[in-house]
């Protein structure tokens, strides 16, 4: 399935964003979900990668004072900001 095509059937939605990847790493013994996505309704604007740590109820979002926008013109530079952030919490 094309999704850019399906999109243009709902005119209504102005933004459009898929899930492209989804990584869980573990460093020093916390848990991470890495969650990377790519934006079809401006396919200029960077990728962009959202963060959670594992908690007592789940995947909890690490707020964005502990964990930096994770911008990037390419996938694999935004996989790379974000687990170069991995790395820096695993040393403190």
């Amino acid at each position: 399935m094309e999704l850019t095509k399906v999109f243009t059937d709902f005119t209504n939605i102005a933004e459009r964003y898929e899930l492209k990847r989804t990584l869980e790493v573990v460093a020093d013994g916390v848990a991470y979900r890495l969650e990377v996505l790519y934006c079809y309704s401006n396919p200029e604007s960077p990728w962009v990668v959202y963060a959670y740590s594992r908690g007592l109820s789940g995947w909890e979002p690490i707020p964005e004072t502990n964990f930096p926008w994770v911008e990037n013109q390419d996938e694999e530079s935004a996989v790379r900001s974000a687990l170069d952030f991995v790395e820096q919490q695993k040393s403190n």
